[in-house]
């Protein structure tokens, strides 16, 4: 098999559908993180988080699968981190079949990955669709402007200086 092609081991749900955890957590120096998301990387439903049990830096949420999905894969050793984007390229059986892949996908997913990574003993999921559906519209794009600086303007005299 080619080096970018790898096989990964999914899950079965109740009713049969192929799926994969959200996964891990940090340690104090080390973490490692495990998200799926849509071809785009946006966040898919989960159909079961887990809230009892040991779920320090273990599995979280649930999440049904198919074909084009992407896995993003976070590794970190102190503030050195590796990422990792993985779409799904076939399904057989109990087995997916996973190429790393160059596309562009959602930056939040990647934050998310590396932000999970970073979460001393990680008990919860990060980038579900619950998550991000139970925040009002305002309130998100108020959060998204606290991150976006003041323009600034220049005069006509001023942008020809720089």
């Amino acid at each position: 098999m080619p080096e970018n092609i790898r096989t990964m081991p999914l899950h079965r749900s109740r009713s049969g559908l192929t799926c994969l955890y959200e996964c891990g957590g940090g340690l104090t120096n080390t973490g490692g993180a495990q998200l799926v998301t849509s071809p785009t990387g946006k966040p898919k439903r989960a159909i079961h988080i887990r809230t009892h049990g040991n779920l320090c830096n273990d599995d979280h949420a649930l999440i049904p699968v198919n074909v084009g999905d992407c896995v993003v894969s976070v590794d970190r050793h102190w503030d050195r981190v590796s990422i990792q984007v993985e779409r799904i390229v076939a399904i057989k059986g109990d087995t997916a079949t996973i190429e790393r892949t160059d596309d562009l996908i959602c930056w939040d997913a990647i934050q998310a990955a590396v932000a999970k990574s970073q979460h001393y003993h990680c008990r919860e999921p990060y980038y579900i669709r619950q998550l991000f559906e139970e925040q009002p519209t305002a309130q998100a794009e108020d959060d998204i402007m606290k991150d976006i600086e003041e323009p600034v303007f220049f005069e006509e005299d001023e942008f020809d200086e720089i």
